[in-house]
């Protein structure tokens, strides 16, 4: 498919195999790869979700979005979309780099206050004191590869969220502060795919710690 050309939203380079909703008058363009700009900030929809896109690196193919329901400040503002593991699925046009160890974020509602340093305090938006009136329980997250066991009797699982562990890895005494700044700082994801559709016709390997793509015993890039 023939590419289109450059183009930018506000300061973003929008290039191959990004295209711009709008500048694709000939046709040009893998709907895969589709953005719009919005108000001169770049938008992506994936999985039934619209993303604000904070950065694209073209040497290493990889894109960062963000959720445009999070919001900095003194209560936790919830997610509008939550993109689980369950979401990505082999030769979908975007996957997760797992050189960096992708993880979880479990938020949890519970009944009682929990006394563990894991368990990350949440203040929710539609609450100043991170409990709900109606039933009285109290929100909570936890980070990483979270197991059965590692939920209190007290608590319930909320939604789940795939987070960066490159970045939430360090000390498990976080706060809320925290995990509002990595979630902010957005989810990588890779699209090395588009190599596999373009130049192997989808018979290849993606390799994410050699950021390259494989194809019969060749490395593409």
């Amino acid at each position: 498919m023939e590419s289109c050309s450059t183009s930018f939203c506000g300061d973003m380079n929008i290039s191959d195999p990004f295209w711009l909703k709008g500048n694709n008058t000939s046709g040009c363009g893998d709907p895969n790869y589709k953005l719009a700009c919005e108000d001169n900030r770049t938008t992506l929809e994936l999985y039934k979700g619209k993303y604000y896109v904070a950065n694209i690196n073209y040497l290493d193919r990889s894109i960062w979005i963000v959720d445009p329901g999070l919001k900095k400040g003194s209560c936790f503002s919830s997610p509008h979309y939550y993109l689980t593991f369950q979401n990505f699925s082999h030769g979908d046009p975007y996957s997760l780099p797992l050189k960096w160890g992708s993880a979880s974020t479990v938020f949890l509602n519970c009944t009682v206050r929990i006394s563990n340093i894991n368990y990350i305090p949440i203040i929710p938006c539609n609450n100043s004191n991170g409990t709900s009136s109606s039933s009285q329980t109290y929100a909570y997250a936890l980070i990483g590869d979270v197991r059965a066991s590692d939920i209190t009797y007290s608590c319930t699982i909320g939604r789940c969220l795939i987070t960066q562990w490159k970045v939430l890895s360090g000390s498990s005494n976080r706060l809320m502060p925290d995990l509002q700044e990595k979630l902010l700082m957005g989810l990588e994801l890779s699209f090395l795919n588009v190599i596999c559709s373009t130049s192997c016709k989808g018979n290849c390997t993606v390799d994410f710690y050699k950021n390259g793509v494989h194809s019969g015993g060749m490395t593409m890039i």
